[in-house]
Protein backbone atom coordinates (compact mmCIF):
# COMPACT_ATOMS: atom_id res chain seq x y z
CA UNK A 1 0.00 0.00 0.00
CA UNK A 2 1.75 3.10 -0.97
CA UNK A 3 1.62 6.56 0.92
CA UNK A 4 0.33 9.67 -1.26
CA UNK A 5 2.17 11.87 0.55
CA UNK A 6 5.15 9.98 0.06
CA UNK A 7 5.09 9.35 -3.35
CA UNK A 8 4.13 12.98 -3.91
CA UNK A 9 7.54 13.42 -2.80
CA UNK A 10 9.25 11.24 -5.55
CA UNK A 11 10.91 13.04 -8.69
CA UNK A 12 8.90 12.06 -11.84
CA UNK A 13 11.61 9.12 -12.84
CA UNK A 14 11.16 7.06 -9.97
CA UNK A 15 7.51 7.99 -9.71
CA UNK A 16 7.09 7.18 -13.30
CA UNK A 17 8.37 3.68 -12.99
CA UNK A 18 6.39 2.89 -9.65
CA UNK A 19 3.56 3.58 -11.66
CA UNK A 20 4.46 1.42 -14.16
CA UNK A 21 5.41 -1.70 -12.03
CA UNK A 22 1.74 -1.07 -10.00
CA UNK A 23 -0.10 -1.40 -13.60
CA UNK A 24 1.86 -4.07 -14.75
CA UNK A 25 -0.45 -6.55 -13.19
CA UNK A 26 -3.48 -4.88 -14.76
CA UNK A 27 -2.58 -4.39 -17.99
CA UNK A 28 -2.42 -6.08 -21.62
CA UNK A 29 1.23 -6.18 -22.71
CA UNK A 30 1.13 -4.20 -25.49
CA UNK A 31 -1.01 -1.60 -23.80
CA UNK A 32 1.81 -1.55 -21.14
CA UNK A 33 3.83 -0.88 -23.67
CA UNK A 34 2.37 1.98 -24.64
CA UNK A 35 2.31 3.34 -21.26
CA UNK A 36 6.53 2.95 -20.52
CA UNK A 37 7.00 5.27 -24.34
CA UNK A 38 4.87 7.85 -22.48
CA UNK A 39 6.42 7.84 -19.18
CA UNK A 40 10.25 8.15 -21.29
CA UNK A 41 9.08 11.11 -23.52
CA UNK A 42 7.45 12.69 -20.16
CA UNK A 43 10.58 11.70 -18.31
CA UNK A 44 13.13 14.05 -20.69
CA UNK A 45 10.61 17.17 -19.27
CA UNK A 46 9.79 16.04 -16.02
CA UNK A 47 12.75 13.38 -14.86
CA UNK A 48 13.70 15.20 -11.94
CA UNK A 49 11.26 17.20 -10.91
CA UNK A 50 9.47 16.51 -7.36
CA UNK A 51 5.68 15.30 -7.94
CA UNK A 52 4.91 18.06 -5.06
CA UNK A 53 6.36 20.71 -7.37
CA UNK A 54 4.44 20.14 -10.92
CA UNK A 55 2.01 22.46 -11.87
CA UNK A 56 -0.21 23.74 -14.50
CA UNK A 57 2.47 26.38 -16.16
CA UNK A 58 4.86 22.93 -16.66
CA UNK A 59 1.61 21.14 -18.52
CA UNK A 60 1.96 24.07 -20.77
CA UNK A 61 5.34 24.30 -20.98
CA UNK A 62 5.49 20.47 -21.73
CA UNK A 63 3.05 20.80 -24.87
CA UNK A 64 4.95 23.65 -26.38
CA UNK A 65 8.52 21.85 -26.11
CA UNK A 66 7.17 18.45 -27.18
CA UNK A 67 5.48 20.29 -29.88
CA UNK A 68 8.33 22.20 -31.37
CA UNK A 69 11.03 19.23 -29.93
CA UNK A 70 13.07 22.10 -29.42
CA UNK A 71 12.97 22.24 -25.26
CA UNK A 72 11.20 24.71 -25.01
CA UNK A 73 12.98 27.30 -23.84
CA UNK A 74 14.43 24.66 -21.18
CA UNK A 75 17.81 23.97 -23.32
CA UNK A 76 18.37 25.17 -26.76
CA UNK A 77 19.42 22.01 -28.86
CA UNK A 78 22.92 22.25 -30.80
CA UNK A 79 25.19 19.85 -32.38
CA UNK A 80 26.28 18.83 -29.28
CA UNK A 81 23.17 18.90 -27.81
CA UNK A 82 20.59 17.63 -29.93
CA UNK A 83 16.77 17.80 -29.94
CA UNK A 84 15.02 15.97 -26.85
CA UNK A 85 12.73 13.64 -28.52
CA UNK A 86 13.29 12.32 -31.52
CA UNK A 87 10.58 13.68 -33.57
CA UNK A 88 7.89 16.68 -33.03
CA UNK A 89 4.74 15.72 -31.35
CA UNK A 90 1.00 16.01 -33.01
CA UNK A 91 -1.29 17.07 -30.30
CA UNK A 92 -3.37 13.66 -29.82
CA UNK A 93 0.17 12.29 -28.63
CA UNK A 94 0.67 14.68 -26.21
CA UNK A 95 -2.84 14.92 -25.39
CA UNK A 96 -2.32 10.73 -23.84
CA UNK A 97 1.27 11.98 -22.37
CA UNK A 98 -0.02 14.41 -20.40
CA UNK A 99 -3.00 11.71 -19.88
CA UNK A 100 -0.86 9.60 -17.99
CA UNK A 101 1.00 12.31 -16.16
CA UNK A 102 -2.46 12.72 -14.57
CA UNK A 103 -2.57 8.94 -13.73
CA UNK A 104 0.90 9.94 -11.70
CA UNK A 105 -0.82 12.98 -10.20
CA UNK A 106 -3.55 10.96 -9.13
CA UNK A 107 -1.77 9.01 -7.16
CA UNK A 108 0.48 11.73 -5.28
CA UNK A 109 -3.07 13.94 -4.60
CA UNK A 110 -1.49 16.34 -6.72
CA UNK A 111 -3.88 16.67 -9.89
CA UNK A 112 -7.02 18.28 -8.50
CA UNK A 113 -4.75 21.67 -7.42
CA UNK A 114 -4.26 21.37 -11.96
CA UNK A 115 -6.99 20.24 -12.96
CA UNK A 116 -9.36 23.52 -12.81
CA UNK A 117 -6.56 24.92 -14.87
CA UNK A 118 -5.47 22.55 -17.35
CA UNK A 119 -6.89 22.34 -20.86
CA UNK A 120 -5.34 19.90 -23.20
CA UNK A 121 -4.15 20.34 -27.05
CA UNK A 122 -7.54 20.42 -29.82
CA UNK A 123 -7.00 18.24 -31.93
CA UNK A 124 -8.10 18.56 -35.82
CA UNK A 125 -10.90 15.72 -36.54
CA UNK A 126 -10.08 13.21 -38.53
CA UNK A 127 -9.46 13.93 -42.97
CA UNK A 128 -10.81 10.46 -43.56
CA UNK A 129 -13.93 8.85 -42.99
CA UNK A 130 -14.18 6.10 -40.64
CA UNK A 131 -17.67 5.13 -41.56
CA UNK A 132 -18.90 3.63 -45.42
CA UNK A 133 -22.47 4.90 -46.92
CA UNK A 134 -24.63 1.91 -47.74
CA UNK A 135 -23.17 2.19 -51.45
CA UNK A 136 -19.41 2.32 -50.59
CA UNK A 137 -20.61 -0.78 -48.16
CA UNK A 138 -22.06 -2.59 -50.87
CA UNK A 139 -19.67 -2.19 -53.31
CA UNK A 140 -16.97 -2.91 -51.32
CA UNK A 141 -18.32 -6.52 -50.37
CA UNK A 142 -19.13 -7.32 -53.99
CA UNK A 143 -15.91 -6.85 -55.03
CA UNK A 144 -14.48 -8.84 -52.23
CA UNK A 145 -16.76 -12.05 -52.71
CA UNK A 146 -16.17 -12.27 -56.93
CA UNK A 147 -12.02 -12.74 -55.32
CA UNK A 148 -11.07 -16.08 -53.69
CA UNK A 149 -7.85 -14.40 -52.61
CA UNK A 150 -9.42 -11.76 -50.41
CA UNK A 151 -12.41 -14.19 -48.92
CA UNK A 152 -10.62 -14.26 -45.95
CA UNK A 153 -10.64 -10.33 -45.25
CA UNK A 154 -13.74 -10.43 -46.75
CA UNK A 155 -15.16 -12.35 -43.79
CA UNK A 156 -13.75 -11.25 -41.32
CA UNK A 157 -14.48 -7.51 -42.25
CA UNK A 158 -18.33 -8.56 -42.47
CA UNK A 159 -18.27 -10.46 -38.63
CA UNK A 160 -16.88 -7.12 -37.16
CA UNK A 161 -19.52 -4.83 -39.18
CA UNK A 162 -22.02 -7.03 -38.22
CA UNK A 163 -20.85 -7.63 -34.35
CA UNK A 164 -18.31 -4.94 -33.41
CA UNK A 165 -15.78 -7.55 -32.50
CA UNK A 166 -12.26 -5.55 -33.60
CA UNK A 167 -9.59 -7.88 -35.66
CA UNK A 168 -7.53 -8.25 -32.14
CA UNK A 169 -10.61 -10.15 -30.10
CA UNK A 170 -11.25 -12.33 -33.27
CA UNK A 171 -7.74 -13.42 -33.83
CA UNK A 172 -7.66 -14.81 -30.07
CA UNK A 173 -10.75 -16.32 -30.45
CA UNK A 174 -10.71 -20.40 -29.76
CA UNK A 175 -12.94 -23.18 -30.45
CA UNK A 176 -14.50 -23.75 -27.47
CA UNK A 177 -15.39 -20.03 -27.48
CA UNK A 178 -18.51 -20.58 -30.23
CA UNK A 179 -21.64 -21.40 -29.48
CA UNK A 180 -23.13 -21.77 -33.08
CA UNK A 181 -25.99 -24.66 -32.36
CA UNK A 182 -28.56 -22.68 -29.90
CA UNK A 183 -31.13 -20.65 -30.56
CA UNK A 184 -29.28 -17.61 -30.42
CA UNK A 185 -25.77 -18.48 -31.99
CA UNK A 186 -23.03 -16.03 -30.33
CA UNK A 187 -19.23 -16.71 -29.72
CA UNK A 188 -17.31 -15.56 -26.46
CA UNK A 189 -14.31 -12.64 -25.86
CA UNK A 190 -12.26 -13.90 -23.25
CA UNK A 191 -10.80 -10.96 -20.85
CA UNK A 192 -7.67 -12.91 -20.70
CA UNK A 193 -7.39 -12.32 -24.41
CA UNK A 194 -9.11 -8.70 -24.38
CA UNK A 195 -7.89 -5.25 -24.58
CA UNK A 196 -9.17 -5.29 -21.12
CA UNK A 197 -11.00 -6.53 -18.83
CA UNK A 198 -14.83 -5.08 -19.67
CA UNK A 199 -14.05 -6.52 -23.18
CA UNK A 200 -14.69 -9.29 -21.71
CA UNK A 201 -18.55 -10.41 -23.73
CA UNK A 202 -20.48 -12.69 -25.29
CA UNK A 203 -21.45 -11.30 -29.35
CA UNK A 204 -24.76 -12.97 -30.61
CA UNK A 205 -24.82 -13.35 -33.88
CA UNK A 206 -27.10 -12.60 -37.24
CA UNK A 207 -27.53 -14.77 -40.42
CA UNK A 208 -24.83 -12.79 -42.23
CA UNK A 209 -22.12 -13.05 -38.99
CA UNK A 210 -23.63 -16.36 -38.57
CA UNK A 211 -22.34 -17.48 -41.81
CA UNK A 212 -19.55 -15.65 -42.20
CA UNK A 213 -18.02 -17.56 -38.90
CA UNK A 214 -18.82 -20.83 -40.17
CA UNK A 215 -16.68 -20.26 -43.05
CA UNK A 216 -13.99 -19.52 -41.05
CA UNK A 217 -14.74 -22.18 -38.62
CA UNK A 218 -15.01 -24.54 -41.86
CA UNK A 219 -11.29 -22.79 -42.99
CA UNK A 220 -9.90 -23.57 -39.56
CA UNK A 221 -10.36 -27.46 -39.30
CA UNK A 222 -8.89 -27.44 -42.85
CA UNK A 223 -5.62 -25.98 -41.40
CA UNK A 224 -5.70 -28.55 -38.50
CA UNK A 225 -8.10 -26.67 -35.74
CA UNK A 226 -9.93 -29.39 -34.56
CA UNK A 227 -9.04 -29.54 -31.01
CA UNK A 228 -11.44 -27.05 -28.50
CA UNK A 229 -8.06 -24.56 -27.48
CA UNK A 230 -7.00 -24.90 -30.87
CA UNK A 231 -7.33 -21.03 -32.75
CA UNK A 232 -10.33 -19.80 -35.16
CA UNK A 233 -7.33 -17.93 -37.23
CA UNK A 234 -4.29 -20.12 -36.61
CA UNK A 235 -1.01 -18.86 -36.94
CA UNK A 236 0.69 -19.63 -40.39
CA UNK A 237 4.52 -21.26 -39.59
CA UNK A 238 6.66 -18.68 -41.01
CA UNK A 239 7.75 -19.33 -44.97
CA UNK A 240 5.53 -22.37 -45.13
CA UNK A 241 1.96 -23.33 -45.94
CA UNK A 242 1.28 -24.96 -42.86
CA UNK A 243 -0.39 -23.73 -39.65
CA UNK A 244 0.14 -24.23 -35.88
CA UNK A 245 -3.38 -24.40 -34.95
CA UNK A 246 -1.77 -23.94 -30.99
CA UNK A 247 -1.45 -20.59 -31.98
CA UNK A 248 -3.54 -17.16 -32.97
CA UNK A 249 -2.24 -15.81 -35.95
CA UNK A 250 -0.85 -12.68 -36.16
CA UNK A 251 -1.32 -9.11 -35.88
CA UNK A 252 -0.48 -8.18 -39.78
CA UNK A 253 -2.26 -11.23 -41.03
CA UNK A 254 -4.93 -9.79 -43.23
CA UNK A 255 -2.52 -6.63 -44.14
CA UNK A 256 -1.96 -7.81 -47.85
CA UNK A 257 -5.09 -9.12 -48.19
CA UNK A 258 -6.74 -5.99 -46.77
CA UNK A 259 -4.27 -3.57 -49.23
CA UNK A 260 -5.09 -5.37 -52.26
CA UNK A 261 -8.99 -5.02 -51.65
CA UNK A 262 -9.19 -1.27 -50.86
CA UNK A 263 -6.86 -0.15 -53.26
CA UNK A 264 -9.38 -2.59 -55.96
CA UNK A 265 -12.44 -0.53 -54.21
CA UNK A 266 -10.77 2.92 -54.26
CA UNK A 267 -11.26 3.30 -50.66
CA UNK A 268 -6.98 3.80 -49.78
CA UNK A 269 -8.58 5.44 -46.03
CA UNK A 270 -10.33 2.55 -45.28
CA UNK A 271 -9.00 0.13 -42.25
CA UNK A 272 -10.71 -3.34 -40.89
CA UNK A 273 -10.88 -0.90 -37.53
CA UNK A 274 -13.37 1.16 -39.61
CA UNK A 275 -15.86 -1.33 -39.21
CA UNK A 276 -16.22 -1.35 -35.51
CA UNK A 277 -17.09 1.94 -36.45
CA UNK A 278 -19.65 1.19 -39.06
CA UNK A 279 -21.46 -1.30 -36.83
CA UNK A 280 -21.53 1.00 -33.95
CA UNK A 281 -23.15 3.84 -36.14
CA UNK A 282 -25.57 1.60 -38.08
CA UNK A 283 -26.93 0.44 -34.42
CA UNK A 284 -26.93 4.08 -33.58
CA UNK A 285 -29.63 5.01 -36.70
CA UNK A 286 -31.13 2.04 -35.92
CA UNK A 287 -32.01 3.90 -32.38
CA UNK A 288 -30.58 1.58 -30.41
CA UNK A 289 -30.14 2.89 -26.58
CA UNK A 290 -26.45 3.63 -26.60
CA UNK A 291 -26.05 1.45 -22.94
CA UNK A 292 -26.88 -1.41 -24.80
CA UNK A 293 -24.61 -0.84 -27.20
CA UNK A 294 -21.39 0.05 -25.04
CA UNK A 295 -22.32 -3.14 -23.53
CA UNK A 296 -22.36 -5.22 -26.44
CA UNK A 297 -19.02 -4.12 -28.02
CA UNK A 298 -17.38 -3.28 -24.84
CA UNK A 299 -17.05 -0.17 -23.48
CA UNK A 300 -16.75 0.99 -20.16
CA UNK A 301 -18.18 4.35 -21.08
CA UNK A 302 -20.65 5.60 -23.70
CA UNK A 303 -18.31 8.25 -23.97
CA UNK A 304 -16.27 6.12 -26.04
CA UNK A 305 -18.78 4.60 -27.74
CA UNK A 306 -20.39 8.28 -29.14
CA UNK A 307 -16.60 8.43 -29.80
CA UNK A 308 -17.00 6.00 -32.71
CA UNK A 309 -20.83 7.72 -33.92
CA UNK A 310 -20.45 9.28 -36.94
CA UNK A 311 -23.02 11.27 -39.18
CA UNK A 312 -23.80 8.93 -42.94
CA UNK A 313 -24.91 10.47 -45.47
CA UNK A 314 -28.32 8.52 -45.69
CA UNK A 315 -28.77 9.56 -41.91
CA UNK A 316 -28.66 13.08 -43.02
CA UNK A 317 -31.07 12.29 -45.90
CA UNK A 318 -33.61 11.54 -43.46
CA UNK A 319 -33.25 14.33 -41.66
CA UNK A 320 -33.74 16.96 -43.68
CA UNK A 321 -36.39 15.01 -45.41
CA UNK A 322 -37.91 15.51 -42.27
CA UNK A 323 -37.96 19.23 -42.39
CA UNK A 324 -38.78 19.43 -45.97
CA UNK A 325 -42.12 21.74 -45.95
CA UNK A 326 -43.05 18.86 -48.37
CA UNK A 327 -43.23 16.66 -45.92
CA UNK A 328 -44.16 18.80 -42.68
CA UNK A 329 -47.43 20.14 -44.47
CA UNK A 330 -48.15 18.07 -47.31
CA UNK A 331 -48.62 18.58 -51.10
CA UNK A 332 -52.24 20.86 -50.77
CA UNK A 333 -50.36 22.93 -48.16
CA UNK A 334 -50.03 25.85 -50.85
CA UNK A 335 -46.24 26.25 -50.30
CA UNK A 336 -45.09 28.37 -52.94
CA UNK A 337 -41.85 26.06 -54.57
CA UNK A 338 -38.65 28.46 -54.77
CA UNK A 339 -37.97 30.48 -57.37
CA UNK A 340 -40.81 28.93 -59.52
CA UNK A 341 -43.79 31.52 -58.49
CA UNK A 342 -46.30 28.60 -58.90
CA UNK A 343 -48.42 27.97 -56.20
CA UNK A 344 -48.81 24.24 -55.40
CA UNK A 345 -51.94 22.93 -54.67
CA UNK A 346 -55.36 22.57 -56.88
CA UNK A 347 -56.04 24.91 -59.69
Amino acid sequence: MYDPEQFSKLRFQEAGEQYLAARRGTLKPRTHYGYEHHVKHLSVFFGEMRLHQIHVGHMMAYQKARRDNDGGGWFTPSAEKPAPWPHKAKGSLINHELSTMQSILKRANEWEKIRPHYEPLPTPPPSKPKVLSDTEEMKLFQIAAQNPEWELAYWVASITCNTGASGTELRNIQLHDLHLGGRIPFFTINPETAKHQVRGRDVALNPTALKQVERCLERARSLGSVHPDHYLFPKRIRGTNRYDPAKPTSASWLRRQWEALRAAAGMPWLTPHCFRHQHITLRIEAEESIELIAKDVGHSATAMTRYYTHSRRERQQVSVNKIDPSVRFGRRAGIREQGSGVRKGRK
